[in-house]
């Protein structure tokens, strides 16, 4: 056995040849290209989230003027604002009527929150609601038939058994089963998921603006995962998903995407098919608002996309492995499901997109952890040099040789440009988030700001880091794989249509 002081010298030596050497390859000119590539695409995305917050921000300072304007407008004698209520009633009484339709399958944790803030919608004008299940033996029937009996008829609600989807998605399955039940005298139809909430004043202010503007083909809005408190690394990585999504919803009013949580179309134009919509839908259609989207975009529609309209959507904290790898499927699955020539082409050059800058994003990212991990370890290894030296002996210039600053003064300067553009970007949304935050309390009196500052900032960075790492290989299995599982349904698609439909037990 080696005597101590033999050993240590040898483990240093060791440890010094991995620094020194981990140094060169950080030093390679095609590692110092890569950190410059990536900063552009790191400042690219900070700035619009920058853009994306000042676009909320307006909306913030819009809804506390036009607060501010109600309550000095509708006060009595004695000063006192009048009821919301009586104000409502009087500004909203032409408004025409509406069917809302929501697609359902099974019951979470926020669902009957989030269903009751769509019963109770500020609306003075008629307004139905149509819940569409598989089968009355889904757990959201019993749930569904409490909120009406809450209700006790003050709005009409239906639900609806649409029965078990054969060649789309259950969902589509459903919407197309619920937009067949609108009355007769219904204007408009609004296509909502189930898990995000809404602010009472959505409905109305969305058709305010359709009613002005007979040029918009449709409206549609977007969400803003909020963790729970508890939530895991992996909830955070499922949550970052959505992150870079945000920005085109928000820089401008009319825009080219569409979100399948809230869709408001005339519904006339649904009723006629006239754009053929619901005849994709119908054709293997697995993602509702890919497909809407590719028809607006291919016929110049008009989707309308206000800054009042996005909503708080809860991350729950529990997101095991398998659990997160089927959500980002689900999410990257759409990629390679389209109803024509045009919807494949746009489809795939998104998913090809968004390897390249996920990629591009993290390759530098990881360097330049790399890097700071050498560092570390070279601050550890830089005393111990000093008393049983190493590779090329100690030397004045020994800490220049540890710290790699000897040979590539160009790798220095990317690393320190790209770790300021990755600080310019965690500011970027920190700000954006609290701006967003701002205006779902603005827009939801009864929303109180300490419900949604949960953000564990270390959680979410290292879950955007995990989630754009894993993105280019989910869409690879993706496209590899034919078939998807989707709350207890499995999806097999075929020419970017869904074939077979295979329907088991109910999962959460």
């Amino acid at each position: 056995m080696l005597p101590l002081p033999v050993l240590l010298k040898r483990i240093v030596s060791v440890l010094s040849l991995v620094v020194e050497g981990g140094n060169a390859i950080l030093c390679h000119p095609l590692v110092t290209a890569l950190q410059f590539h990536g900063i552009w695409l790191v400042v690219l995305l900070g700035t619009l989230w920058v853009i994306a917050g000042k676009a909320r921000l307006r909306e913030v300072q819009r809804q506390r003027r036009h607060a501010l304007e109600r309550r000095l407008g509708n006060s009595n004698s004695h000063g006192i604002p009048a009821s919301l209520a009586d104000e409502q009633e009087a500004g909203q009484a032409k408004l025409p009527p509406v069917t809302v339709v929501l697609p359902v399958r099974g019951c979470r944790s926020h669902s009957m929150d989030n269903w009751r803030s769509v019963l109770h919608l500020n609306y003075g004008g008629s307004l139905e609601f149509v819940f569409v299940l598989e089968d009355k033996t889904d757990p959201a029937h019993a749930v569904i038939s409490a909120l009406i009996r809450e209700l006790q008829g003050r709005r009409p609600v239906r639900v609806q058994s649409a029965g078990f989807a054969e060649h789309t998605s259950q969902k589509i399955h459903n919407l197309l089963a619920g937009i067949r039940q609108a009355s007769a005298d219904s204007q408009y139809v609004l296509c909502l998921d189930d898990d995000v909430l809404l602010h009472p004043g959505l409905l109305a202010s969305l058709i305010r603006d359709m009613e002005a503007d007979p040029g918009l083909f449709m409206a549609t809005g977007y969400p803003f995962d909020v963790p729970a408190g508890d939530a895991g690394l992996l909830s955070y990585a499922a949550l970052s998903y959505h992150l870079p999504l945000i920005v085109p919803f928000s820089v401008k009013e009319r825009i080219e995407f569409v979100w399948g949580g809230c869709m408001l179309f005339r519904t006339a134009e649904m009723r006629h098919d006239s754009r053929g919509v619901l005849r994709a839908w119908a054709d293997g259609g697995y993602s509702d608002d890919l497909t809407v989207a590719s028809q607006c975009t291919e016929q110049q529609l008009t989707i309308y996309c206000p800054g009042y309209s996005i909503f708080p959507q809860w991350i729950e904290g529990d997101y095991p492995v398998r659990r997160y790898w089927n959500y980002l499927r689900r999410q990257l699955y759409v990629m390679d499901t389209y109803s024509n020539a045009h919807n494949r082409r746009t489809n795939h050059g998104l998913a090809a997109f968004h390897a390249f800058a996920s990629w591009s994003v993290v390759l530098p990212a990881t360097t330049v952890m790399l890097r700071l991990a050498l560092w570390f370890l070279a601050i550890l290894l830089l005393p111990t040099q000093q008393v049983y030296g190493g590779p090329g002996g100690g030397g004045s210039y020994l800490w220049l040789r540890l710290f790699g600053i000897d040979r590539c003064p160009w790798s220095l300067v990317s690393l320190a440009a790209f770790s300021l553009s990755i600080v310019y970007l965690m500011l970027a949304l920190r700000w954006m988030t609290s701006t967003v935050m701002d205006l779902f309390c603005a827009l939801n009196p009864k929303l109180k700001r300490q419900q949604l500052d949960t953000f564990c900032w270390p959680k979410l960075w290292l879950g955007f880091y995990v989630n754009n790492a894993v993105i280019p290989l989910c869409i690879a299995y993706t496209f590899l794989t034919k078939h998807i599982d989707w709350s207890g349904i499995r999806y097999w698609r075929q020419g970017g249509r869904v074939v077979r439909v295979v329907h088991s037990q109910l999962q959460p």
